[in-house]
């Protein structure tokens, strides 16, 4: 099986980035699961699932290199200095040729569409092996400026294993995998491809080993040692037969990396690092570390190391200390928002949440099972995060309290009232609504007034008595006169609000399912309310938006292979409404109604499976939270508003180079846009949610010089001011 490099490079050129307004992408990820360490011009480079990190100062941050950064991936595995000075990166679906300013990518895309995971590397020459997650790879640094040579499965009895590491012994290749070791003369490569060309070493065979998943393989001493998930071994072929010896130190331990260093080999296990010389075996101080040490280098006269449960640490007179410059907290982000302060805010792992300073994450120092699963910011500016178990918590500031069935009606599971889950949270500018999963007083909404939630009995809640007859909720929605229920498989509620005289709100709740409505899906995932009050219901099977002509919710249209789990929707002032899905990114224009599709395939996101999406009003940049990192759009007008008297046109002056210049308003509700000339006469209307090209109503180009432009809101109020046209097209 050959796959063309010319195909393969091409794949990452023919899509460009769909364009909105020429925003541009942003990536922020954790560095602190590290894959490899290893220093090159005297700079520590890591390997981690976040991106490539160069250290060059130990008290600074590094230089981060990112899938916007010409990488394509953020998922770093492997780094490798050739012979001739070359550096290489494996990563998710790609063989990296990194030179920072120019990154070359080779997309490893078999004929079955699926990326292979590239785990790690080893020099030959003019020749690269690579592992996989699928088999052994040959790749030609020279053959048509780099090609892919062969693809070799390895066995039989479990064709394509993953590759965890190589080694190359002289003719010798030798391959750790998750089914045993195995080994090749690769002096002829052409003759590899039949299995029976390698030869095994398998648990089978060899019970000593303890597994057939053989974590490293590495040359010391012209020796060679494998390790795997119940120890260290030298391969002994002196003795009458083919036997490996264990390396006492590490016995019954599991083996996660072995890196030869000089005259010495470090291992690195669960109960620490040893090293390995011709003299004997040593064992190195390891207290202080939180985890295991996965991997590891020394750097300017100190050890560090990449621990299993993520982070950087050093051995600084004789103590090990974290270093602090590692991104976000974790990769998997769940929601993103932005505090009363202007401060971000994320939920993250089994953190309950963390907020950036503008320099440091700082934790909230409490962990909670699956973390947030949602966040909102109230109109106090204090964030609300909903868990799974754990309750609501209010973080106001510093300090995060907690709503449970002690201080509030946010009630818990039959089997355990204190078991509180979280599901969705929505606010009306007035009071905070929450959901109770599976709510054992069968009353699944909790609501409270911002301004009374320390007084228990201001707190009510909405079940049987206002028609909400379903209780495993999964989201909720809100405008200021309805309340939008979600549930796992009995479609939406959609609930009337009424302010009741003594302060309080009751509802009477409709519902609507797949049968009557009709909803495309019952299973709902997210609500949201677009700026008119309408109600979108984002489903396991796509989208659906309440047509008040009709009372009746209809479908909405993705482009073909977005969705249909539809994860997470998010309207801006103008009515735009952004879509996450499990497979990408899109986005209606609330104009036109045509959906715009983002992916990893045509665009700078992190990763396709998206969790939360939060549009900052005030910036217009839009947050996107995946479990992969963050990917950040950021608007070409960092600063909108709802004020008529602040209403600008950008840029001015308007310089038109080309057809594809627009000048937008950065005016944050619908209304609409109408130019004059200077004498008066009319030259074009459009939503203030589009762009101008330059034309006038008839398309034709308009000439240099000033323009009045009137916005008049949907209320009939107008803002009025002056553009200058300089066309240089």
């Amino acid at each position: 099986m050959i796959y063309s490099a010319l195909f393969v490079v091409l794949l990452v050129l023919l899509f460009p980035c769909p364009s909105v307004a020429d925003d541009e992408w942003t990536t922020w990820t954790s560095f602190k699961e590290v894959q490899r360490l290893t220093v090159i011009d005297n700079a520590l480079y890591a390997a981690t699932s976040g991106g490539l990190l160069i250290i060059d100062n130990p008290d600074e941050p590094g230089i981060a290199f990112l899938n916007t950064d010409g990488l394509g991936t953020t998922d770093i595995t492997d780094i490798l200095l050739d012979a001739s000075g070359q550096i290489w990166l494996s990563a998710f679906g790609r063989l990296i040729k990194f030179e920072p300013d120019n990154p070359q990518q080779f997309v490893f895309l078999p004929s079955e569409g699926e990326l292979f995971a590239l785990t790690a590397l080893e020099d030959d020459w003019n020749d690269l092996w690579v592992g996989t997650d699928s088999g052994l790879v040959l790749f030609s640094k020279v053959n048509d400026d780099g090609q892919i040579e062969g693809h070799f499965p390895l066995t039989t009895v479990n064709s394509f294993p993953s590759v965890y590491a190589i080694a190359v012994d002289g003719d010798l290749v030798w391959v750790a995998t998750s089914f045993g070791l195995v080994m090749a003369d690769k002096s002829n490569s052409g003759s590899l491809y039949p299995p029976s060309a390698w030869t095994h070493f398998t648990y089978s065979d060899y019970p000593e080993l303890g597994s057939d998943t053989i974590t490293a393989v590495a040359v010391f001493e012209s020796d060679i040692y494998v390790g795997t998930s119940h120890g260290l071994f030298r391969l002994d072929a002196v003795s009458p037969e083919t036997s490996f010896v264990a390396v006492s130190f590490a016995l019954g331990q599991r083996l996660y990396d072995l890196v030869v260093e000089n005259d010495s080999m470090f291992v690195y296990y669960s109960s620490g690092i040893g090293v390995v010389t011709s003299s004997g075996t040593d064992i190195l101080a390891t207290d202080g570390l939180p985890s295991p040490p996965v991997t590891g280098t020394s750097w300017q006269g100190s050890r560090w190391v990449g621990v299993a449960s993520g982070d950087i640490f050093t051995e600084q007179s004789g103590t090990w200390q974290e270093y602090q410059h590692t991104g976000i907290p974790d990769n998997n982000v769940t929601q993103v928002t932005v505090d009363g302060n202007g401060h971000i805010v994320a939920g993250f792992g089994l953190n309950l949440y963390a907020r950036f300073d503008g320099e440091f994450w700082e934790d909230a120092g409490t962990n909670v099972r699956d973390g947030a699963i949602c966040l909102i910011t109230d109109s106090t500016g204090a964030v609300w995060a909903g868990t799974w178990g754990q309750g609501l918590w209010r973080i106001d500031g510093d300090s995060a309290k907690k709503y449970d069935d002690n201080n509030s009606t946010c009630v818990g599971i039959p089997v355990d009232h204190d078991y509180v889950v979280t599901r969705g949270i929505a606010t009306d500018g007035k009071r905070i609504y929450t959901s109770c999963y599976l709510a054992y007083n069968n009353a699944p909404v909790a609501v409270c007034p911002l301004d009374r939630l320390d007084d228990r009995s201001a707190w009510d809640s909405f079940g049987i008595a206002e028609g909400l007859t379903d209780y495993l909720v999964t989201g909720l929605g809100c405008s200021p006169y309805q309340l939008a229920v979600g549930t796992e498989g009995s479609g939406v509620f959609l609930c009337d609000l009424t302010d009741e005289p003594d302060g309080s709100v009751s509802a009477s709740c409709t519902q609507y399912t797949r049968e009557n409505s009709p909803l495309i899906s019952n299973t709902i995932n997210v609500i949201s309310y677009s700026p008119h009050g309408n109600a979108w219901v984002g489903t396991n099977f796509g989208l659906s938006r309440w047509d008040p002509g009709i009372e009746r919710f209809v479908d909405v249209n993705l482009p073909a292979g977005l969705g249909p789990d539809i994860t997470a929707m998010s309207f801006d002032g103008r009515g735009n409404l952004w879509i996450g899905t499990s497979s990408g990114l899109a986005y209606r224009d609330a104009v036109t109604s045509v959906v715009t599709a983002y992916t990893t395939d045509n665009c700078d996101l992190v990763s396709d499976r998206i969790s939360g999406l939060f549009l900052n009003g005030k910036t217009g940049d839009l947050f996107v939270a995946t479990d992969a990192g963050m990917s950040i759009l950021i608007s070409r007008i960092r600063h909108r508003t709802i004020a008529l008297d602040s209403v600008a046109a950008i840029p001015n002056p308007f310089v038109i180079r080309s057809d594809s210049d627009r000048m937008e308003f950065n005016y944050n509700k619908p209304g609409t846009v109408r130019l004059y000339t200077v004498a008066g006469e009319p030259v074009v209307d459009f939503p203030v949610n589009s762009s101008w090209n330059g034309r006038n109503s008839h398309g034709r180009k308009v000439a240099s010089g000033v323009y009045i432009f009137i916005l008049t809101d949907e209320d009939g109020n107008m803002a009025r001011g002056k553009v200058l046209v300089v066309r240089n097209q």
